[in-house]
This record gives structure tokens, C-alpha cells and sequence, in this order.
């Protein structure tokens, strides 16, 4: 059911670049932000699932673990765009971060989208010069709320500082 409601725009029209970044074509942070709040809702009184994956883009400089350039990031964006469902919603949400719900979409579940992305990371370019963290948190198994579910999703993810994929 959820499957139709949250259908993506055509990315190539016009009235869609308020809500699309027209180089990335990710959601705007706000079309995010506000996307996420509404599926929540109403994942909250269907009882359905909702899972929140916050991936995140480091690398290293001068010894210490840096945020990605946005460049980076929009284009592991890109990269992983490809592979979703027209209901998963993708954004850059901070620096060095990309977001990506899935509607409808247990804990249980999301660890298949999350191997299928963590593979294509590894075949990428991108594996070779970037650390790469995967968390993610589901409600309402981890919390009930948008700043519980992000901040799951954050504690859940494990760094490696030597490099590599985790």
C-alpha cells in the first residue's frame, strides 16, 4: 500500500527541481525532512514499518577522519539511486551523510537494501578513498520519532578508522 503513495516525480520536470537537486538528483534536505515527518505519521497509525538508513562518507586528512566532499556525496548518491525502489527516498542530510528511507520496510528486511548498497559501494571507486559507516534503525521497533530514529541510526553505525568498508 505504501508503495503508491510515495511515488517520485519525473526528476527531468520542472516543477520537480523544488524538491530534487538537479546535478544529484537526490531529494533537498527539505523535501526530506518533510517526507520523512509525513511517512512517520503514518507509519505510526497504519502500524506499518519504517526504516531509516544513514550512510555515511568519511576520509581521511592529515591523520584525522574528515566528512566527504558534497561532490562525493552526491555522487555516492547518484551511484545509489540506481538500485532503490521508486518509494525509497534518498538525501544528503548533512555533511558527509546521505539518508534513505524505506517505506514499509522492517529491520529484517533493510539488511538485504543494505548489503545490495554496501556491494555496489565496494565495486565503485569510491571504496578506494572513502571510509564508509551503514546504520540503520526501524520504527517503531528503535524509537517512535524522527530525532529517536536518526539518532539510532547513528549509534548503529560501526567506523573503522583503518579504512575499509563496515
Amino acid at each position: 500500500m505504501s508503495s503508491q503513495r510515495a511515488q517520485r516525480p519525473n526528476v527531468e520536470s520542472t516543477a520537480s527541481s523544488r524538491f530534487y537537486d538537479g546535478i544529484s538528483r537526490l531529494l533537498t534536505r527539505e523535501t526530506f525532512s518533510f517526507m520523512f515527518d509525513h511517512e512517520l505519521k503514518h507509519a505510526l497509525r497504519t502500524q506499518d514499518f519504517l526504516t531509516l538508513v544513514v550512510i555515511t562518507a568519511e576520509r581521511e586528512w592529515r591523520g584525522l577522519l574528515v566528512a566527504a566532499e558534497e561532490r562525493i556525496v552526491k555522487e555516492l548518491g547518484r551511484l545509489l539511486a540506481g538500485d532503490l525502489r521508486e518509494t525509497d527516498l534518498l538525501s544528503r542530510t548533512s555533511d558527509g551523510v546521505l539518508s534513505l528511507l524505506l517505506l514499509g520496510v522492517d529491520l529484517e528486511r533493510a539488511r538485504g537494501v543494505i548489503d545490495r548498497v554496501v556491494e555496489q559501494i565496494r565495486r565503485s571507486e569510491l571504496s578506494r578513498t572513502l571510509l564508509i559507516s551503514v546504520g540503520a534503525a526501524c520504527c517503531p521497533t528503535h524509537a517512535r520519532g524522527a530525532e529517536g530514529l536518526s539518532a539510532e541510526a547513528s549509534l548503529r553505525r560501526r567506523c573503522e578508522p583503518s579504512g575499509g568498508l563496515n
